[in-house]
């Protein structure tokens, strides 16, 4: 299993990652809040190649964003309960726009941002994308916002939220071997 996330959903930890073997995107609750037993393995996707995933909860369910490695298609599902026992249907992100890797999820103002690399157009190096669903619960999103675009940057992303509409971000540059943290206020759009 590879790039395995970590939140409490409902009081008990739950868990999303890759599962290599079967090339699926699977999620699994505990069934306790010591994590002491779990419960059954949910597949919320299969895809033939994948790189990054990343979990929170959003308006109080857990939800998921990866990326379809083999179709450059960042896609986002939410879970319709707060166990995530049920799901709903994945949504498309980002097609073809030169979504890299990286992805960090987390709710600013309300709404389910992502923060990830982006390759820049013409260019050698990436860049730090953000973008943010058009509504609470992730069903629509917007037009990514470029954040930084100086080096190989956008790797190993963290975000943050500094109260209303602002957030903290850390992030690396590969070209350079500086890691970065910036804060940002404002719409993403």
């Amino acid at each position: 299993n590879t790039d395995i996330e970590l939140v409490e959903a409902n009081g008990n930890p739950a868990v999303s990652y890759f599962n290599k073997y079967d090339d699926t995107v699977d999620y699994v609750l505990a069934d306790d809040v010591n994590g002491t037993s779990w419960g059954s393995v949910q597949v919320l996707d299969t895809l033939t190649d994948y790189d990054e995933l990343a979990m929170a909860i959003v308006n109080g369910n857990p939800a998921v964003a990866y990326y379809d490695y083999d179709n450059e298609i960042m896609y986002y599902i939410r879970a319709s309960n707060a166990d995530g026992t049920s799901w709903g249907s994945r949504v498309v992100v980002r097609a073809n726009d030169y979504v890299d890797s990286y992805h960090e999820l987390f709710v600013i103002d309300g709404y389910p941002t992502i923060a990830y690399q982006r390759n820049s157009v013409g260019q050698q190096d990436d860049d730090l994308a953000l973008i943010q669903a058009s509504d609470a619960n992730g069903t629509s999103w917007k037009e990514p916002r470029i954040l930084l675009s100086s080096g190989d940057i956008g790797m190993y992303n963290s975000l943050i939220s500094l109260g209303g509409d602002g957030l903290g971000i850390t992030t690396y540059d590969g070209t350079n071997d500086v890691l970065y943290y910036f804060s940002y206020f404002g719409a993403v759009e």
